[in-house]
């Protein structure tokens, strides 16, 4: 009979032998096994059940090893500490899972207590288990299950007390609410923030797979089992006998090459697993499926063949867009240095796909090709390149000049997915970095212009340029993330890239190029809207590539990449034509966009991304139609009130759906926070409060839940500004500074972030103007003056740069009446006048047009009246 130690051993053996080639594992046992015939003939019996096909063969191991364990593990009822066991869980790894409770009555709450298993009762072993409590101590992260306890069984075994996660597996999850491709995806990156999250820890998983992915009722991922993870080096030695004695404890499917040969792992090793279990996330479908149930094919195939594109063996009715098919193989890649260099990299590129921009996967370069050729197929390469010699010394010449461009083309493709972009995603976030951001940008550029030269007549190379031009315009100036406000290299970038785009168009006509082009003249127009004074020159080129995608198929219009980007120009058309004061032009443009997006989401009900989007433009709408957000619009607010209730509606059915979607839930808390403002204006005001209050409870959940957040933050101070306004219509003066101090200090703050931040300096102009009302209702002027004197000047260059942003325009018009209410307190007729005159001059061009907001359609009146008393007034200016 073997001993649990023997099992040891014996499994170790199996590893080693597994991995040979069959003719050479007769030698290997003569010398591992030596006088342990028992031993030998079990090895050999594991092996032949491996060769025969048995997928399960660790559960052999495993069982058979239990046979030999003195003591079983607990059964239900029994106590282990203060935990009584309920139920097995499962097994897994070094021991099995209970489902447990609190026997003493403590609390009452359900726990998975896991349990070394006597077998593994060995000091290297009995190491790793309690290396892996000490990692799940050091992790704190939402989406990973939590250490609570731990101890030991009365038999000595150690064991852990876990977060108990009631869920369903992450694949079976998907299937079973037969989830849209960009709900798997978002489910995906919550796992990339888990992994990603050990990695900057220094741990590896290496044991990700669908079995420790569980989703639990409210739709949120956890990650399970630490078991066999590893400290990477800067924690404990990666050489260490603790990671030696378990590198071995794997699951095969999921391992990535180097794993199953026992090679020194990296986070490169858990990319290869997250990338499998993306595989299987698209297409429902393992990658090497017709060899899984067989562990040396299964190995071999891991090792040395590429699997099918996942959307070759999707459903037919899901559709998997090709950058997902390069984002999943570049993931699954067998080296490790051609894989993503960050799970954060992974993870940009899928949030990158969502969104409509280039990624940075692309499929593997003809020298990446050729060596996965020559690795399968070593013998036959050899002998046909003995006999090929003379042939290939014969075409050299012909095919000097196709080798070079094909290199150019694996030159780009492994800058655009490689370091270059990636160092710089890695350090966009760090202050100081503006500099090596800078050196980024050049070197880039003299790359991409030195292959540009190369491009003509290779439509391939010219795409892979074109996509690069723009990668260094998101560096250049990007809407929404770190940038280095460099407008015009931006706009020189993306120039160049549709330039590129309409080379290949006039060689090839093709849709694909055509919809990039379309997003590359939206981009044009975004940044030549953000430093022209004529808004007529942002929409000129937004309509450009409206026409090229209106010009489309009807079929094609309605495809997601399609739609995507012609709901982005009416976005943009309609949110320039409000900012210009034109709620007409704007309104019309939303609801195209909406007439687009309905039918989509009626098609997709389940695609989160699209029912935000759908909600959003309801919201904008409202905006348009009688929302105090746009100082001008309609004046329709009955319209805009339904419109918002439609926004509401959608969001909160995402939120009940995604309670852990933070950005839903700012979302749902603006668009409550502008009904409360409507109402409020309606006379509606116990409604209005109610709305305000929930609106702000929103907020302050989603702050909490991620302070970093610079847009959840920017509606916090948005709405404590408004809170201020409220408190101070009903005289409550300590709760309107409170709440008006709150607001400012937010607004400071995401200021000194990102300097270059435009609505970060409007929101802190309108928060000292609320301040200056604030100080002027509790008598104080001289106060209010200064207020009022800081957003005015902050104002002035931001009119200078955008002159007809009729928004802008009707803050600093109120922002002069402040001010000469305040010098008007104090009795300083002649610059009250003059404050007066400049408000009315802001204000005379937009009441002429009828096109002032209900919030702001009295407001001239006011002043005029203001104006005659200031003038009529024959007490002298008071010195200071």
């Amino acid at each position: 009979m073997l001993s649990g130690a023997d099992w040891v051993r014996l499994r170790e053996i199996f590893d080693a032998a597994v991995e040979l080639p069959p003719e050479n594992r007769s030698a290997y046992l003569d010398r591992a096994c030596g006088d342990r015939p028992a031993m030998r003939l079990q090895v050999e019996s594991l092996l032949q059940a491996a060769e025969e096909g048995s997928r399960h063969y660790w559960n052999v191991v495993a069982e058979a090893a239990v046979d030999f364990v003195n003591g079983a593990l607990p059964a239900a009822g029994e106590r282990i500490g203060p935990y009584r066991i309920v139920r097995l869980l499962g097994r897994g790894g070094m021991g099995a899972v209970f489902l447990a409770a609190r026997a003493d009555d403590e609390y009452l709450k359900e726990v998975a207590l896991k349990v070394m298993r006597p077998v593994y009762d060995s000091g290297t072993l009995l190491g790793r288990f309690r290396a892996e409590r000490q990692i799940l101590a050091d992790l704190d992260h939402p989406n990973i299950a939590r250490l609570l306890d731990g101890g030991a069984a009365p038999g000595g075994q150690p064991y852990l007390v876990m977060e108990y996660v009631p869920g369903v597996t992450i694949d079976r999850y998907c299937r079973e609410h037969d989830l849209p491709v960009a709900e798997r995806l978002h489910l995906f990156l919550q796992v990339c923030d888990a992994i990603g999250y050990a990695h900057r820890k220094l741990i590896i998983h290496r044991d990700i797979k669908p079995g420790n992915t569980l989703v639990n009722e409210e739709g949120a991922v956890k990650l399970l089992d630490f078991g066999i993870a590893k400290i990477l080096p800067g924690g404990e030695s990666a050489e260490s006998p603790l990671t030696a004695a378990t590198e071995r404890l794997l699951t095969p499917e999921y391992a990535s090459p180097e794993q199953l040969r026992g090679e020194r792992l990296t986070i490169a090793s858990d990319i290869y697993s997250l990338g499998v279990l993306l595989y299987e996330l698209l297409s429902d479908s393992y990658p090497f499926a017709e060899v899984r149930s067989s562990p040396l094919k299964l190995q071999a195939a891991i090792c040395d063949r590429e699997p099918p594109k996942p959307s070759s063996v999707a459903p037919a009715k899901r559709a998997i867009a090709p950058d997902l098919d390069s984002i999943t193989l570049k993931a699954i890649r067998k080296e490790p240095a051609s894989r993503y260099r960050s799970v954060d990299a992974l993870a940009e590129d899928i949030r990158r796909q969502l969104s409509g921009y280039p990624v940075m996967a692309a499929t593997g370069s003809w020298q990446y090709r050729t060596v996965k050729f020559v690795r399968r197929n070593k013998w036959a390469v050899s002998a046909g390149l003995a006999a090929a010699a003379m042939i290939f010394g014969w075409v050299a010449s012909l095919r000097a000049e196709q080798a070079r461009t094909m290199r150019r083309a694996a030159q780009v493709r492994e800058m655009a997915s490689g370091l270059l972009f990636e160092f710089h995603d890695a350090i966009r976030n760090l202050p100081g970095s503006i500099a090596a951001r800078k050196l980024i940008v050049e070197r880039g550029l003299r790359y991409l212009d030195e292959l540009a030269k190369d491009a003509p007549n290779d439509r391939s190379l010219e795409a892979e340029v074109a996509d690069g031009y723009l990668r260094i315009a998101d560096i250049e100036n990007h809407p929404g993330l770190p940038s280095l406000r460099d407008i015009p290299g931006a706009i020189e970038s993306i120039r160049k890239a549709n330039l590129l785009r309409q080379q290949i168009l006039r060689q090839s006509p093709s849709v694909e190029q055509k919809i990039k082009l379309a997003f590359g003249l939206g981009r044009l127009a975004e940044s030549v809207g953000e430093i022209s004074k004529d808004p007529a020159a942002y929409e000129t080129i937004a309509r450009q590539g409206l026409d090229i995608l209106t010009s489309l198929p009807p079929e094609i219009q309605t495809r997601a990449d399609a739609a995507r980007e012609m709901a982005a120009v009416l976005f943009g058309l309609g949110t320039k034509r409000l900012a210009a004061g034109d709620p007409t032009a704007a309104a019309e443009y939303f609801r195209k966009r909406i007439a687009l997006r309905e039918p989509l989401l009626h098609q997709n009900p389940q695609d989160a991304d699209l029912q935000r989007d759908l909600s959003w433009s309801y919201d904008q709408l409202a905006d348009a139609l009688g929302g105090v957000t746009a100082k001008v619009n309609l004046k329709q607010p009955e319209k805009a009130l339904s419109a918002y209730s439609k926004a509401q509606n959608l969001f909160e059915d995402l939120v009940r759906r995604r309670p852990n979607d933070i950005r839903s839930q700012t979302l749902l808390a603006g668009v409550l926070h502008k009904e409360s403002v409507v109402m409020r204006f309606q006379g509606r005001t116990k409604t209005a409060d109610e709305l305000q209050d929930n609106a702000l409870a929103w907020f302050r959940a989603a702050a909490a839940a991620d302070p970093n957040d610079r847009e959840t933050r920017r509606y916090l101070g948005s709405i404590y500004n408004d809170v201020g306004l409220t408190r101070l219509g009903h005289k409550d003066f300590s709760g309107a500074r409170q709440a008006i101090e709150q607001s400012l200090q937010l607004r400071q703050g995401l200021l000194r972030e990102q300097p270059e931040d435009i609505q970060a300096r409007q929101d802190l102009a309108s928060g000292d103007q609320t301040y200056a009302e604030y100080w002027l209702e509790a008598g104080r002027p001289v106060q209010a003056e200064l207020e009022s004197r800081k957003a005015i000047q902050t104002r002035i260059p931001l009119l200078q740069q955008d002159p007809a942003n009729a928004s802008i325009r009707v803050r600093q018009a109120n922002a002069y009446g402040i001010l000469g209410r305040a010098l008007q307190a104090q009795g300083q007729w002649t610059a009250c006048r003059d404050a007066f005159a400049t408000s009315l001059s802001y204000f005379d061009p937009l009441r002429k047009a009828g096109a002032l907001s209900v919030e702001y359609a009295e407001t001239p009146a006011k002043i005029q009246k203001n104006l005659e008393i200031c003038s009529r007034a024959k007490a002298p200016d008071v010195e200071r």
